[in-house]
């Protein structure tokens, strides 16, 4: 599903910008 997987991408996306402002 493109949808879920763009979702996803989103998702670990946010997470690596989270991890390089906050860490």
């Amino acid at each position: 599903m493109p949808v879920r997987s763009r979702y996803f991408d989103y998702v670990f996306a946010v997470h690596v910008i989270k991890c390089r402002v906050f860490g």
